[in-house]
């Protein structure tokens, strides 16, 4: 990459605004202002050559030469200026296919895609809400995501509350640690780069067999009378409590006598292999 230390080099613009999905338009354009200052803008607006032939003029085969390098460099300014998440979902993909997927994911409305309508006040990239209204798992981030799947062009589009589509890049299984001690396994688990909140969806957990108590302007979520966590009314929102250990005997139902305590060390452990969520 060209030396930062140049005065006209401009590529430090990219490297203090990264891609993160919400700020695409921005910063398509101070790429295509780097692209160009490094006359290299062709590589985005025109179709790759073809091979030449071995026995091509000199001439032919130092041009493709010359653009391959360009290429190389094009595709490495690009997934040098993305979040790492972003890196690893565009990682095996050439410089023009890359762009055109980005730009389907943060300004195209492909047609024939799965909707979900997401009713939520985006504002805090680190907050869990525990969503009534929404069909999915959603996060942000893919750092506890596993067992991940890259999701095809426009395969699931989500619409939020003011009309905006946004789009999951993947989809997997997240583990997620509670105050009480235990652990969540998400399962499909979809990865939503531009959206500003994580979200726990009540209907998947419903179908898990979870369960719930509303009192107080407070969630409590438990399964087999275990309680999980809970999330505290904020304007409007049921947002998950990540920063207390809960242990409030008001908030916990009545305790079987039949407790099975093999099943909540193996829930404070993360393995509850057979009833994934």
């Amino acid at each position: 990459m060209a030396n930062n230390n140049n005065p006209f080099n401009l590529r430090y613009i990219l490297e203090n605004n990264k891609l993160s999905g919400t700020n695409f338009l921005d910063w398509e354009m101070n790429l295509r202002i780097v692209l160009d200052c490094e006359r290299k803008l062709y590589i985005l607006e025109t179709d790759p050559p073809k091979t030449p032939d071995a026995d091509a003029c000199v001439f032919e085969l130092t041009s493709y030469k010359k653009y391959e390098n360009h290429a190389r460099d094009v595709k490495c300014i690009i997934m040098a200026s993305m979040t790492a998440e972003l890196q690893r979902l565009h990682a095996d993909m050439e410089v023009r296919p890359m762009i055109k997927c980005l730009r389907d994911l943060y300004q195209g409305q492909p047609q024939n895609s799965g909707v979900y309508v997401i009713e939520v006040n985006m504002s805090d990239i680190t907050s869990w809400v525990v969503d009534t209204g929404c069909g999915s798992h959603i996060c942000t981030s893919m750092q506890n995501l596993h067992e991940c799947r890259q999701l095809t062009e426009g395969e699931i589009q989500l619409k939020v509350g003011n009309g905006a589509l946004v789009y999951a890049l993947a989809v997997g299984t997240y583990s997620l640690s509670l105050p009480s001690g235990l652990i969540l396994h998400l399962n499909n688990f979809l990865f939503v780069p531009s959206m500003s909140r994580n979200i726990i969806s009540v209907s998947c957990l419903d179908k898990a067999g979870f369960s719930f108590v509303v009192k107080d302007k407070t969630l409590s979520v438990f399964r087999n009378d275990i309680f999980y966590a809970s999330a505290k009314m904020t304007n409007g929102l049921y947002v998950l409590d990540m920063d207390t250990a809960i242990y409030n005997v008001d908030v916990k139902r009545n305790k079987p006598n039949s407790l099975n305590l093999a099943y909540l060390w193996h829930c404070r452990l993360g393995h509850i292999n057979e009833k994934r969520i």
